[in-house]
């Protein structure tokens, strides 16, 4: 197998529909058998008087693959700062060192933090959160905590308020 990485920026519902077009593409895996000689007969079977080829070879099977797609994917989530605590809690990020554990993702996450100039993530009293009932489905998915950015809180006369600029 061979992995192809690429980037892609675009609309939510053009990359859904990318990710299930990719998803559902079949592909041509051939296989050799090393059981199953290109004769037909089993490699048991070779070396004695009732196989008519004399080497035994094995048989090449196609089988169909599907294709895996497997995404590296930064997200920004913009909440309110009083909120990143109980997010980190619910999409299971602790607030201790660092999270990233896949030696890939190190190497990217890095300069992705410099760039963008996160802060490391807060740590947080899982006790002394109050716990929405939130369903976020992590599940399957291998999600590291690259940091926080805190936007600044000024004021702003237009909607009568001082707050984040989000």
């Amino acid at each position: 197998m061979a992995s192809i990485h690429f980037v892609t920026r675009g609309g939510v519902q053009e990359m859904d529909i990318l990710i299930a077009n990719l998803q559902s593409q079949l592909f041509k895996w051939p296989r050799t058998n090393l059981n199953v000689c290109e004769c037909g007969q089993h490699k048991n079977l070779h070396g004695t008087d009732q196989i008519p080829c004399k080497e035994f070879k094995g048989r090449v099977e196609d089988f169909e693959v599907q294709g895996k797609l497997r995404p590296i994917q930064f997200w920004e989530y913009t909440v309110p700062v009083e909120s990143v605590p109980e997010v980190m809690f619910y999409l299971k990020i602790k607030g201790t060192g660092d999270q990233v554990h896949d030696e890939f993702l190190k190497k990217v996450a890095w300069p992705y933090r410099k760039m963008i100039g996160l802060k490391p993530l807060p740590k947080y009293d899982e006790k002394k959160l109050i716990i929405q009932k939130r369903l976020i489905h992590t599940d399957f998915i291998s999600l590291y905590g690259l940091g926080v950015k805190y936007d600044d809180i000024k004021d702003f006369p237009q909607w009568g308020y001082r707050q984040e600029g989000i």
